[in-house]
C-alpha cells in the first residue's frame, strides 16, 4: 500500500525540544518553591501536555492549585524561550523534503497547546507545506484520543487506512492503533523500543531516512 499522509508527533519526533522544555519547567518549579528535576527525567514527563508534565515533576501529594500555578508559570517561561536549543532532529529536513517531493501529505499532531504548536511550526518547519498543524485546543482532545488524527484525515480527504502516524511514545502508537492508522515508532526520541512495541508499533525506525521505504 502507498500511504498518502504522514501525521507526525512534534516533541521527540520532529524536534529535539527537551532542553528548552526542561529549562522552562525548572524555572517554574524554582519560582514556586520546589526542587528542580533532571534533564533525563523530563524525557519521561513530556508527552501528555503541560499539566501532566508538571504534576510528574512536582513532589507526590502536590495539590491541584500547586500544579495549576506551576503550569501557568511554565507557559510564561516557555513562551519566552521555546527555541533556544530546540532544533530538528538529524535527517528530518531531508525526510520531509523527500516526502513532499513524492506528493505525500505531511501533518503535525501534538499535545502541545495549539498556540505553541503553530509557533514552533512557523519557526522550524516553514520550509515545508504541512497540510495540517494541530495542537491541543477546543475541539481537539489530547492523544491518545484518536479524534485529532481522524480529524486531520477528514479535513484533507485521505482515508485513515492510507495514513501513517509517526511518534516516539506509547501515546502516539495508541493513537494510531485506535484511529486505524499505521503506527510507526521512532527510536531517536524521548522513549524506547520496549514502550513503542508494547503500544502497538508496526515499524520501528532508527533514522528518518527509513520512512520512505515504509510508506511505499
Amino acid at each position: 500500500m502507498r500511504y498518502e499522509v504522514v501525521i507526525f508527533d512534534l516533541d521527540g519526533t520532529l524536534i529535539d525540544s527537551v532542553a528548552d522544555i526542561a529549562h522552562a519547567a525548572n524555572m517554574s518549579l524554582s519560582a514556586n518553591g520546589f526542587a528542580e528535576r533532571g534533564l533525563d527525567e523530563y524525557r519521561f514527563f513530556i508527552g501528555e501536555g503541560a499539566a501532566a508534565m508538571m504534576k510528574k515533576a512536582l513532589p507526590d501529594g502536590a495539590s491541584a492549585e500547586q500544579v495549576n500555578k506551576c503550569v501557568e508559570s511554565f507557559m510564561i517561561f516557555y513562551r519566552r524561550a521555546f527555541d533556544i536549543h530546540t532544533k530538528l532532529y538529524d535527517g528530518i529536513a531531508e525526510a520531509l523534503s523527500v516526502l513532499c517531493s513524492k506528493s505525500v501529505k505531511v501533518a503535525v499532531l501534538s499535545n502541545k497547546p495549539q498556540e505553541m504548536t503553530s509557533k514552533i511550526a512557523q519557526t522550524l518547519l516553514s520550509r515545508w507545506e504541512f497540510s495540517e498543524v494541530v495542537g491541543h485546543g477546543e475541539g481537539t482532545p489530547r492523544k491518545p484520543d484518536p479524534a485529532g488524527a481522524l480529524g486531520v484525515c477528514g479535513r484533507i480527504g485521505v482515508e485513515v487506512e492510507k495514513a501513517a502516524l509517526v511518534g516516539d511514545s506509547a501515546i502516539d502508537m495508541e493513537t494510531a492503533v485506535s484511529a486505524g492508522m499505521l503506527p510507526v515508532g521512532v527510536l531517536w526520541g524521548f522513549r524506547g523500543r520496549d514502550e513503542l512495541e508494547s503500544a502497538g508499533a508496526r515499524h520501528l525506525i532508527e533514522s528518518p531516512a527509513e520512512l520512505e521505504a515504509i510508506l511505499g
